[in-house]
């Protein structure tokens, strides 16, 4: 299970290193994230846990990754970010029950593959980037 911070897409090999090295200047405190609420996610047919509010560090990360990620030449979604973990794909309605508050702690962030197979999608770490290795770089 993951948390998407921004959707790359098909990225040049050349844009994908710069981005490789860029995002080790990005500095932010481990964080807490509470998921608390399941929802439906109408057209991509998708039943995911949200939360209404998340710690400002996980927005200063994601502003922080959409401004490498702009200067090395890629462009970006300008839908507002919306943290979700996605439980299910092709629902067909929404459920409605109750949800337990489940924590998840943030202490770093990777670079994530999606690979379709006739399985569905697998996800391959590339890389990873450790918080507190940060600020001692």
């Amino acid at each position: 299970m993951h948390v998407t911070l921004l959707f790359l897409g098909n990225t040049p090999a050349q844009a994908e290193a710069e981005i490789r090295r860029a995002v080790k200047n990005i500095s932010v405190q481990p964080f807490v994230l509470h998921f608390d609420q399941l929802d439906f996610w109408q057209k991509p047919k998708v039943l995911c846990l949200t939360m209404e509010q998340y710690d400002p560090q996980l927005a200063k990360l994601v502003d922080a990754l959409k401004k490498v990620v702009v200067q090395c030449g890629l462009s970006m979604e300008e839908r507002p970010y919306k943290p979700h973990v996605t439980l299910a794909r092709k629902v067909r309605r929404r459920i409605k029950t109750d949800v337990d508050t489940i924590e998840w702690q943030v202490d770093c962030f990777c670079l994530i593959e999606s690979c379709s197979t006739a399985d569905g999608v697998h996800y391959q770490v590339l890389q990873r980037w450790d918080f507190e290795n940060f600020n001692s770089s």
